[in-house]
């Protein structure tokens, strides 16, 4: 068998005549299509002149990099982007590969890391391990680890080594591929191409393991801004009218307090709100400890350690336990060797508490991230020799819209139910409501709920209930609420023009739409 050097390259066609050309700079064309049986649709094009010069009018990408970037759909909008190649013989004439040849075929999405570099998604040891940065001729290598192998057995030692570099066997992970389709044969002959196609993927559920992530964290600076004044060196504390002030929640919540007072109180129980939502302060010993080592001044001589204090100061005011709490007489500021502590402490709660509440990032979650595709195929060789790898240019770098922008589709339409229809409606969905949710609703009114003063219901009375409603009906209130809160907020705003257009229904489309 002869084997000529192969080229891998982006395909697209003239507008005009139908004619196959290269794309610009080698690199994968882009086509976008809205049919929902998009890959016959392609194969059927791709047989006709008529259907090429269609599907040049699918293009979006020619390879170019243009300066206004490319901006690629997700399948969200009814849109699904295709990736369009073609393998030829690297001589004179440039003749197309047998699709024979052609021992597999693929596609990697890499995103555009700082300072111009590229990153791999990749699973190492079979688990995700997300985004990772690769260096110079990593670039090049096989995104299957398994090939990246030398030929094992006999000979010389250094020659195997020669070989395992040249196949840059350099890591364990793998990178994630989509795989690359050779089209029908009367499709790759009529189009005198071998034509590659495959699915270009802009949205993924992925997300790195949490072992193999490292978790979020918070600078310096941010958790001493979140300590700040009170457990930070060097800020003054206005204590002014809170010495040894008795109050409730009722008081904070309910506005019982002089201005000034209440003003100085909501701005300590934020303090206190983020030592239990950002710290878990009062869950974590060695912040506690490190809080400790602060005495708070409560009177008559009395001193009592901070953290403990304000732990008790917490349940009442952030927790809204019932009782009366006592405020300390004075704010005792730390030294800088306390406040140290205390922020290096606070700083390790933030790593459990943030891998609690904010999981790992997926693979296209990052808005603005830049991305570039690049195509590969695996062409047999010599008997004997492992198929050679051989890579496109990269394509144009692109951007992926946002799930919540604008597509290409009319919306989904969703008929309301008439009014005179109302009567004919029944309960078609049951809720289970247990007792202390059924004790909750019934003993509060919706202005004790406005005012903050919704009483708890008692432990262990009341009886479980099922209620039956009518989601036709749940939803036609829900769409009479919806527009009077857009009304309102319309007076901040002003975004009534941008996402509610209404039109009446024409003429032609009553019998459609109307009973």
């Amino acid at each position: 068998m002869v084997s000529h050097p192969v080229k891998l390259r982006g395909l697209v066609f003239d507008g005009a005549t139908g004619a196959p050309l290269a794309a610009q700079r080698g690199a994968p064309a882009f086509i976008e299509r809205q049919d929902q049986e998009f890959v016959q649709a392609l194969f059927g094009e791709l047989r006709s002149e008529e259907g090429r010069k269609a599907l040049a009018g699918t293009l979006i990408s020619d390879g170019t990099r243009t300066p206004q970037g490319l901006k690629l759909l997700q399948p969200v909008h009814g849109v699904f982007n295709v990736a369009l190649l073609e393998a030829c013989c690297d001589v004179f004439g440039e003749p197309r590969v047998e699709a024979t040849r052609i021992e597999s075929a693929g596609l990697v999405i890499r995103r555009v890391g700082a300072g111009n570099t590229r990153e791999a998604w990749v699973r190492r040891d079979g688990k995700i391990a997300g985004w990772v940065a690769l260096e110079g001729e990593e670039q090049e290598r096989d995104p299957d680890p398994g090939r990246r192998d030398g030929p094992a057995g006999p000979g010389p030692a250094d020659v195997r080594r020669e070989l395992l570099r040249l196949m840059r066997a350099t890591s364990r992970d793998q990178e994630s591929v989509t795989s690359l389709f050779i089209a029908p044969p009367d499709a790759c002959a009529a189009a005198k191409r071998t034509v590659l196609y495959g699915l270009l993927q802009v949205a993924s559920g992925e997300a790195p393991e949490r072992a193999s992530s490292p978790g979020p964290a918070f600078d310096d600076a941010q958790v001493r801004s979140l300590l700040s004044p009170y457990f930070a060196a060097g800020k003054a504390v206005d204590w002014t009218g809170l010495e040894g002030l008795s109050v409730t929640y009722q008081d904070v919540a309910q506005r019982g307090l002089p201005q000034a007072t209440h003003d100085k109180l909501s701005l300590f129980i934020d303090f206190l709100r983020g030592l239990v939502a950002v710290f878990d302060a009062f869950q974590t010993p060695a912040l506690m400890t490190a809080m400790n080592r602060v005495q708070l001044d409560n009177g008559n001589g009395q001193l009592r350690p901070a953290g403990t204090t304000l732990a008790g100061l917490a349940e009442v005011l952030v927790q809204g336990k019932t009782g009366t709490v006592v405020l300390p007489r004075a704010w005792t500021h730390p030294n800088t060797a306390d406040a140290a502590r205390i922020l290096q402490a606070a700083k390790a709660a933030t790593e459990p508490r943030m891998r609690d509440l904010i999981p790992p990032e997926r693979r296209f979650e990052r808005r603005g991230s830049r991305y570039v595709a690049r195509a590969f195929i695996r062409v047999h060789r010599e008997e004997g020799c492992p198929p050679a790898i051989v890579w496109s240019e990269e394509s144009a770098p692109f951007t992926i819209a946002a799930w919540h922008e604008r597509g290409k589709l009319p919306p989904v339409l969703i008929t309301l139910p008439s009014l005179k229809d109302l009567s004919a409606f029944k309960p078609n969905v049951t809720f289970q409501v247990p007792p202390g949710l059924n004790e909750l609703l019934n003993k509060n009114s919706p202005k004790d709920f406005l005012e903050g003063s919704a009483s708890p219901p008692a432990a262990g009375q009341g009886i479980g209930w099922l209620c039956g409603f009518n989601i036709p009906i749940i939803t036609l209130c829900a769409f009479i609420v919806l527009n009077l809160f857009l009304s309102l907020l319309n007076i901040v705003f002003f975004w009534i023009a941008l996402i509610k257009i209404c039109i009446p229904i024409p003429a032609s489309l009553r019998e459609r739409f109307e009973d």
